[in-house]
């Protein structure tokens, strides 16, 4: 008699476990899922409460609501456990959510290891770059080519720096992918960075630290970088593109502040557009002769609508001060950038 009682409050119990394993289950799934859901289209999670049914409770609390309009079981378990405050196990505050979001990067990273590994050889980029907290981080990006030769570009890890000496980044690389993820350093086909000197440095910078240890990462300098670079030394060069360049950011400035000389602005293009009607001609030798010309027109009759503009609000009177001032000193630069345009 004993017996059979003791296995039917054993059964009881097992059975009470298995619901209640079954009932949160359920609810991690719909919190799992809402994570996803924001976490891969870059949106915040947190508002500046966790007060259900509060506007300011962020997106992750917004997102459950939502489905609880069509979900009666998440319905109940929010009105059971919404607002429940600490110590009330409910999955739905903030740091389940960190907790769920550390999980899953966990094992994202672990599945790019591992698709790295059986790749064997790869490539890695880095370049450093503040957060909103003003931490320098190092950003690891890999390259490699899975079994379907297709070639793959991955980020790895936000890494803190605490200074930007070849000797620091290269140690901060190795220890991340030679201790931390277990990437072996040697398998490493090729590296690339940006241009400045503690990166590409072939003495001290990381490129030399890297050649040392394996002489086959080849360094490969940043293309785009590069470009940039001499692009803007270029620029610089020229004295009238300055001078230029500056004079349509000021003009732009100064429209762009106020509606009112914004909207006269876009009156007075759109009125020149109108009236310069563009020439249409077949393709021929003189044909780029011709689109430069109608080029000039249009771009004077631009200038003289702008300075038009200028000089009505330098005159203005129902203007401020500051407006009339700024036009008027705007009227005698147009003359400095429009000449190079011409």
């Amino acid at each position: 008699m004993c017996l059979s009682k003791t296995r039917a409050l054993d059964k009881h119990t097992a059975d009470g476990n298995i619901k209640e394993r079954n009932y949160w289950t359920e609810v991690l799934k719909r919190v799992i899922a809402t994570i996803k859901f924001l976490a891969i289209r870059g949106l915040a999670l947190s508002g500046t409460n966790e007060t259900f049914g509060s506007l300011n409770n962020g997106n992750f609390l917004g997102c459950l609501e939502l489905i609880a309009e069509y979900d009666p079981f998440l319905a109940c378990h929010i009105n059971n456990y919404g607002n429940t405050g600490h110590g009330t196990t409910s999955h739905l505050s903030s740091t389940i959510c960190e907790e769920f979001i550390k999980l899953m990067a966990d094992k994202l990273k672990q599945v790019i290891v591992d698709e790295l590994k059986l790749a064997k050889y790869f490539f890695f980029s880095t370049d450093s770059t503040l957060d909103t907290s003003h931490t320098d981080q190092l950003t690891l990006t890999v390259r490699y080519v899975l079994n379907n030769c297709t070639p793959v570009e991955r980020f790895l890890n936000f890494v803190p720096v605490t200074s930007h000496t070849g000797l620091h980044l290269f140690n901060v690389i190795n220890g991340t992918l030679n201790d931390k993820l277990n990437i072996n350093l040697k398998d490493c086909r090729g590296q690339t960075y940006d241009r400045a000197s503690n990166l590409p440095d072939t003495y001290s910078g990381v490129q030399a630290r890297v050649i040392a240890g394996n002489e086959k990462a080849v360094y490969i300098p940043c293309m785009t970088h590069s470009l940039n670079l001499r692009s803007v030394a270029a620029a610089e060069s020229c004295t009238d593109a300055i001078t230029f360049f500056r004079f349509i950011q000021n003009l732009y400035v100064f429209f762009s502040g106020s509606t009112y000389c914004w909207g006269g602005a876009s009156c007075e293009i759109l009125c020149t557009r109108r009236h310069v009607r563009p020439v249409r001609e077949n393709f021929s030798r003189s044909a780029s002769v011709t689109q430069g010309g109608q080029f000039k027109r249009v771009h004077f009759a631009v200038y003289r609508a702008t300075t038009n503009l200028l000089q009505a609000l330098g005159a203005d009177t129902l203007q401020n001060g500051y407006t009339r001032a700024e036009a008027n000193s705007l009227q005698l630069e147009p003359w400095l950038g429009w000449r190079l345009h011409l």
